[in-house]
This record gives structure tokens, sequence and C-alpha cells, in this order.
């Protein structure tokens, strides 16, 4: 069963000496080259990549929505409380 392209389930983000234009996986590897091929080679960590990045995306609209919301309610009360008179 073990075949000359067997391929360990975390291989491909360890081992970048099968990464092209790379000789040997030296300290001239990026973080950035590893995700890239990690994502080249398996499509669920694709998948889950963009999946968060929309969701996280998502989030940050719901946030400034809200946070917009709270802070124009809170200024606008200001504004409408009734000044105090002068006797």
């Amino acid at each position: 069963m073990e075949g000359k392209h067997r391929l360990d389930s975390h291989q491909y983000i360890v081992d970048t000496r099968q990464m092209p234009g790379r000789g040997g996986g030296g300290s001239d590897t990026s973080i950035l080259d590893v995700w890239a091929h990690a994502m080249r080679l398996n499509g669920w960590i694709t998948w889950c990549f963009f999946n968060s990045f929309i969701h996280i995306a998502w989030i940050v609209c719901l946030l400034i929505c809200q946070l917009y919301q709270v802070l124009y309610k809170r200024r606008r009360q200001s504004n409408a409380a009734p000044q105090p008179e002068a006797v």
C-alpha cells in the first residue's frame, strides 16, 4: 500500500521540498508560500479559508452597523435632551 506518491496528511503543510521553484525548503520559504502550496493541494483548506474569510467580513460589517446604530442613537438622544431653563 505504501506507494511512491503517498502523501501524509500533514506533509503538504510541513514539507516544502515539493514546492515548485524552491530548492529544498530552506529558510527562503515563507509562510505564504507554504499556505499557497497547501491550498493548491487540498481543496478543503481552500474552501475553509475562503469560507472563514467571507464570515469574518460579514461579522465586521455587522459590527460596524451595530456600532453605528448605537453611537448614532446615543448622539441623537444627547442632542434631543431638554436643556435646563434659565431662571
